[in-house]
């Protein structure tokens, strides 16, 4: 978190092709660990019955970040000049604020384990090491242990180029949400606005989903269903033209990805099982995010020819229906199972 604030902030400082890529390259490597690096961090701490709940509170960061982020963003930009910097070295600057603080925090707060906890009771601690423990035993891994051997395990790679297509969702929405809202005509501090406005529908269903899901302790079909939604509502924006009815397509595909996106998370754990978890979490993460090269070049390209994002959104909606149907078939043999004792259900 703290290399990751260190270099988003230095980005303020580029002043050529050479400088910038340097930078987002070794600002691409201080992020990589962040996400399952918390992810498996979560596993440690959470029953699987809880999980959807908190892995969707956990990402619902994303969205509502992108909430007060946009409007943010926006305000930031018309400021040219204050301290001497332009308006984009400022939102950079800005930015990165937040995770230099909370690096401090986070080291001085969290504990590896809940018997770590200090500020946990005593039959707290007891009870989530025992529950956890016992849900470790019961996930036997059939898969071999070693990189390679769990890289090249059809399961991994299904689910990675699975989440490619989710991601892909993800980055569309978050790099040309703006220039779609733009199409508007409206002012710049009201496009950051009205783009806030899918990211808050994405966010509240985030974490509504996730918790109908620990309810009924099923995973598959709330994650197939949000799925559906977003290829319906991405693909059916570039089909219309009156603005009202665009962002409430775009807020529909928002809805869907973000609320696929912990349900995902949280199914993961109980298809790979404990002793392949950790570099699981990592090569799914690592091929997923690929995405975010290959979804903005692929828009970029097609709106350079055409003139318009619609072609690229159309793609990214093309490949996540790939995405579902690879999610349909390797979580089949799943949906049968259950989550326990489903303690999350009297919540």
């Amino acid at each position: 978190m703290f290399t990751w604030g260190v270099l988003s902030a230095l980005t303020a400082l580029v002043t050529g092709p050479t400088s910038f890529y340097t930078v987002r390259i070794l600002l691409g490597a201080a992020e990589a660990g962040f996400f399952p690096g918390v992810i498996l961090f979560l596993t440690f701490w959470v029953p699987s019955a809880y999980r959807g709940r908190v892995v969707a509170m956990f990402m619902a960061a994303m969205p509502f970040a992108s909430v007060f982020g946009s409007p943010l963003s926006g305000w930031l930009l018309s400021i040219d000049g204050a301290l001497g910097l332009k308006g984009w070295q400022l939102l950079f600057i800005a930015e990165a604020l937040p995770s230099l603080v909370l690096a401090v925090i986070v080291l001085r707060v969290l504990r590896d384990s809940p018997a770590q906890a200090e500020w946990l009771m005593d039959d707290e601690r007891k009870w989530l090491t025992q529950t956890i423990e016992l849900e470790r035993q019961r996930e036997v891994s059939v898969m071999a242990r070693g990189f390679i051997n769990i890289v090249r395990r059809p399961l991994i790679l299904f689910l990675a180029a699975a989440y490619f297509g989710i991601v892909g969702f993800n980055f569309g929405l978050s790099f040309f949400l703006p220039q779609i809202v733009k199409q508007f005509h409206l002012s710049l501090p009201m496009i950051g606005l009205v783009a806030a406005i899918p990211f808050l529908v994405g966010g509240s269903g985030m974490i509504l989903w996730g918790r109908h899901s620990d309810r009924y302790g099923e995973r598959r079909f709330h994650l197939l269903v949000p799925m559906a939604l977003a290829i319906v509502g991405l693909a059916s924006s570039t089909l219309v033209t009156i603005p009202a009815l665009k962002l409430a397509l775009l807020c529909l595909a928002s809805f869907g990805v973000f609320s696929a996106l912990p349900i995902f998370w949280a199914l993961l754990p109980e298809l790979l099982g404990p002793a392949v978890a950790a570099v699981g979490f990592a090569v799914i993460n690592s091929i997923g995010n690929l995405s975010g090269f290959a979804a903005p070049y692929v828009v970029g390209v097609i709106a350079d020819a055409t003139g318009t994002t619609a072609g690229g959104l159309q793609v990214i909606a093309a490949y996540g229906c790939i995405a579902l149907v690879i999610l349909a078939c390797v979580t089949r043999a799943h949906r049968h199972r259950s989550l326990g004792e489903h303690p999350a259900r009297a919540q």
